[in-house]
C-alpha cells in the first residue's frame, strides 16, 4: 500500500507526528510519499490531483481546514482519506495522535469502514468546482444588499435580497450553514440544503431539496456573485451573474473505525463550542 501523507506544517505537532507515522508504515510494509498542505488555488490543483491519484489512501494531519483542501482532489481520484487531528475541533478528523499506530495498523489489516460522504458541483463561467462542506454566494460589493432569484431545476424558488446565500452539504450542515440559521442534518443522507445570508425579510428561511436537483441562482446586480467553495474564493468568478450548484458524481470517501459515531462526536463538539474560553 502507498500512503500519502498530506501535512499542515503549521500545525506544532506535525514534523513529530510524520516521523512516527513513517515509522509505523515501514513496520508494516507500507510506502511513504508526502505532501505539504498548499494554498487552494488553481495553480496547487495539479500537484494536489497527481498526488491523490498516485496514493491507496491519503492520511490527513492537521484540523478540519487541511481535510478540506485536499478534499476535492481526493474525490476525483477515488482515494480515501484517514484525518488524523492536529487541530482544535476536528469535527471532520478520525483519529487523535495517540492514536494513529493503532489506526495504522488497523488500516494495513484492512479493519476499517469507508464512508462515502456527498461533495459539491459549482459551476459557473464554464468552470466546475468541488466543495465538500457549502458553496457561499456572497455580494461582490459590500456597499449593499444582493438581490437574486434562485430556482431548483427550471422551477421558480424565490427572490431575495441579501448578504448572499450559502449551499451546503449534510456534512456542511454543523459548519457556516449552523452559524447562519440553518438545521444540523445527519451525513447519511443526501440532499442540498440552501440558506440565506442576513436576508433582509423575516420570511426568508433554510430550503431543503432533493439530491439530484440542480440550484441555480441569477442576479441582475452590476456587480455579480463572489463565489466561496469551502471558505476559498474563487479565482476569476467575482461578479459572475448566473452560478448552479448540484450533487457532485464524485463523492469523498472517508476511512473510520467507529460505527455511528456522529451524535456522539456532535454532542462532545457543541459543548467545546459553547465553553466559555479562558485566557
Amino acid at each position: 500500500m502507498k500512503l500519502g501523507l498530506y501535512v499542515n506544517p503549521k500545525k506544532n505537532q506535525s514534523a513529530a507526528v510524520v516521523r512516527r507515522l513513517t515509522e509505523s508504515a515501514d513496520r508494516l510494509g507500507m510506502t511513504c510519499a508526502i505532501l505539504e498542505d498548499v494554498k487552494q488555488d488553481d495553480s496547487a490543483k495539479p500537484r494536489k490531483e497527481a498526488f491523490a491519484r498516485a496514493c491507496d489512501c491519503i492520511a490527513v494531519l492537521g484540523g478540519d481546514g487541511t481535510i478540506l483542501r485536499i478534499a476535492s482532489a481526493a474525490a476525483l481520484a477515488g482515494t480515501p482519506l484517514l484525518s488524523v487531528n492536529l487541530g482544535h475541533l476536528g469535527f471532520l478528523t478520525e483519529l487523535e495522535p495517540d492514536d494513529m499506530e493503532e489506526g495504522l495498523r488497523r488500516l494495513a489489516a484492512g479493519d476499517y469502514a469507508v464512508e462515502e460522504r456527498m461533495m459539491l458541483s459549482c459551476r459557473a463561467e464554464g468552470k466546475e468546482l468541488l466543495a465538500l462542506n457549502d458553496v457561499c454566494l456572497q455580494r461582490a460589493s459590500r456597499a449593499r444588499l444582493l438581490k437574486f432569484e434562485a430556482f431548483a431545476g427550471e422551477e421558480f424558488v424565490d427572490t431575495l435580497s441579501a448578504d448572499g446565500v450559502l449551499v451546503a452539504s449534510p456534512t456542511g450542515s454543523t459548519a457556516y450553514s449552523l452559524s447562519a440559521g440553518g438545521p444540523i442534518v445527519s451525513p447519511k443522507l443526501s440532499l442540498l440544503l440552501m440558506t440565506p445570508i442576513c436576508a433582509h425579510t423575516l420570511r426568508a428561511r433554510p430550503f431543503v431539496f432533493r439530491e439530484d436537483e440542480q440550484l441555480r441562482f441569477r442576479t441582475a446586480d452590476a456587480c455579480g456573485f463572489a463565489v466561496i467553495c469551502d471558505g476559498v474564493t474563487a479565482q476569476g468568478l467575482t461578479g459572475t451573474r448566473e452560478v448552479t450548484v448540484s450533487r457532485s458524481a464524485y463523492p469523498l470517501k472517508r476511512i473510520h473505525f467507529k460505527e455511528n459515531d456522529f451524535f456522539a462526536r456532535l454532542h462532545s463538539k457543541l459543548a467545546e463550542w459553547n465553553a466559555a474560553k479562558e485566557d
